[in-house]
């Protein structure tokens, strides 16, 4: 059992003064940041260091003082989202008075003063002087369209569902839901059948969650970076014929546009598959042909190399993932390969990142991030087997599993 038990010197360890000394060092480090935050190893590792020592080193009352109120943080910036507070103070020149930006904002200026430095409080934006405001660096980054609507989705879309997962799982005695129609999500909004078909009926919703996707899993690798597609997939194609890349469920089309730009030397033909609304949408590529489809249904592309799965196992539960891969494995070929291109939850101490994400799948889908072991347990289960695993991003667990067909299996 675990007990709090005040920092104190041994020493081994950090003493006072040590931590002093960090301390008077980091603050100089938030004075004076980088020019430009670049993705190296360095500042990834001092990034992780900081966030698992705060809570060795706080105190009872500091804990109970994060925790509890950390909903706080989202509320505030979709509060700030929603008066457009980000985007005024980024573009302005000088610091915006109170009174100016409640005119602006049409916001009561007393009201305002009091998220405002709720907002400073969190870095959100910048107390520069009393009832003067600026922009912080977190400011500028919640002007970028798709981190925006992060922050909208996880409130309008998501908010519900996330309060509603404590009392969903009591009531359901703490069993996994297996049903995209009986979820934490669907229990907090009764009239909607899942949410997928709710975003479907709410325009704006839909909106913010397809931008979103196109923000939450940016990494400092593609899975091209990675994965040996040449060697794999461009060798031993000799005519354009042959279909030799199909992104299953693959949205308006950005992996086969990845696909052709790097390598512009792929025999063979490359398909967008969707259903057919989306297709309305589909990036102008040349190359790529688009193919109505839905995934619980057919596969109308037969004997293909790559049948490429991006995030779509995540968002479903065992028994509808083996509807989806069985009916891709009933068309496969002697070399044909399945990419399946989702997070792969470690099995020891794994990432927020990718834990978050798991928890976003229990609440709106009643679907799971899977751990390796889980991902072989799934596609052992309709004759297929997983061949290799390339991981391009350890903390959100992002992989290309390669599954192969197991040989001498009947239809």
């Amino acid at each position: 059992m675990s007990t709090y038990t005040p920092l104190s010197y041994n020493g081994e360890g950090y003493g006072w003064s040590d931590l002093d000394e960090l301390a008077s060092r980091l603050e100089a480090l938030v004075a004076r940041p980088p020019e430009s935050i670049a993705e190296n190893a360095s500042r990834k590792r001092l990034l992780e260091a900081m966030k698992r020592a705060i809570p060795e080193l706080e105190t009872p009352a500091e804990a109970a003082q994060r925790v509890p109120y950390s909903p706080f943080e989202i509320m505030g910036a979709k509060i700030a989202y929603d008066l457009d507070l980000f985007n005024i103070l980024n573009r302005s020149e000088n610091p915006q008075s109170t009174s100016a930006l409640a005119q602006i904002t049409g916001a009561e200026k007393e009201l305002l003063t009091r998220l405002l430095k709720f907002l400073a409080s969190m870095s959100m934006i910048d107390e520069v002087g009393v009832g003067l405001w600026g922009p912080s660096r977190l400011t500028g980054i919640f002007t970028v369209p798709t981190i925006a609507a992060g922050i909208a989705h996880h409130t309008d879309n998501l908010g519900t569902g996330i309060l509603a997962l404590p009392g969903y799982l009591r009531r359901h005695n703490y069993r996994s839901p297996s049903n995209i129609t009986d979820t934490a999500f669907t229990d907090a909004n009764p009239s909607a059948p899942h949410i997928f078909e709710w975003m479907g009926k709410n325009t704006e919703n839909l909106r913010t969650f397809m931008l979103w996707m196109g923000a939450h899993r940016l990494r400092d690798k593609e899975w091209l970076d990675v994965f040996p597609f040449h060697d794999v997939v461009c060798n031993g194609f000799e005519t354009g014929n042959t279909p030799v890349f199909v992104d299953v469920g693959g949205g308006i089309g950005h992996q086969c546009k990845a696909v052709l730009a790097r390598y512009p030397e792929l025999k063979g033909r490359v398909f967008l598959e969707d259903e057919t609304e989306t297709l309305k949408g589909a990036l102008p590529v040349p190359g790529m042909e688009t193919v109505a489809m839905d995934f619980f249904k057919t596969q109308p592309i037969r004997g293909a190399r790559v049948y490429y799965l991006r995030s779509i196992l995540h968002d479903w539960s065992d028994s509808p993932s083996r509807i989806i891969l069985s009916i891709i494995r009933s068309v496969m070929g002697q070399e044909s390969i399945i990419l399946i291109d989702d997070h792969v939850v470690a099995e020891l101490k794994a990432h927020k990142t990718v834990m978050q994400m798991d928890m976003t799948m229990l609440l709106a889908l009643g679907a799971e991030e899977r751990t390796e072991r889980r991902w072989r347990q799934l596609v052992e289960s309709v004759g297929l087997f997983i061949d290799q695993i390339y991981c391009y991003d350890e903390q959100g667990g992002d992989s290309i599993i390669v599954v192969k067909r197991k040989k001498g299996l009947s239809e």
